[in-house]
């Protein structure tokens, strides 16, 4: 093979390399991004870590309170620990984890999404008093 075309093909690979680069750190940065947005309202600092979620919707449960500890499961197999009876909720829908003294929501790549704050969020969004979590029909705020 001519030295000319091998050439050519490292200066090829070369530039599919560093677009590749880009790409991935321009999706990384937009998602660190979106993540940063769908945190919630403006920190409040009367409260370091919330307790609980109040049931909102539906109706004929608003006011339920549910205590926010690391690793509770919400969707709708038995194995969930918050169990919505819902269509639009998957199995195992979200998980909220504790990091410190703040609580965190994930999406567990449910079909219908997690919102937070009419959001839908695409990583582990912040959780602050005030905050509504939607899931399904269910929509959950942060209170204590």
């Amino acid at each position: 093979m001519p030295a000319a075309v091998l050439t050519l093909a490292k200066v090829a690979f070369l530039v599919v390399l560093f677009a590749f680069i880009a790409w991935s750190l321009r999706v990384v940065i937009r998602e660190l991004r979106e993540s940063a947005e769908g945190a919630g309202a403006a920190p409040d600092l009367t409260l370091a870590r919330p307790a609980e979620l109040e049931v909102k919707e539906p109706p004929e449960h608003r006011g339920t309170r549910i205590p926010l500890v690391h690793g509770l499961t919400i969707g709708r197999s038995d194995a969930a620990n918050l169990q919505l009876d819902d269509a639009y909720v998957s199995g195992t829908h979200a998980v909220i984890t504790a990091r410190g003294d703040d609580f965190f929501v994930t999406d567990e790549s449910s079909s219908n999404g997690t919102y937070v704050n009419r959001r839908r969020i695409g990583g582990a969004t912040l959780l602050r008093r005030g905050d509504t979590v939607q899931i399904g029909r269910t929509v959950l705020e942060v209170v204590k």
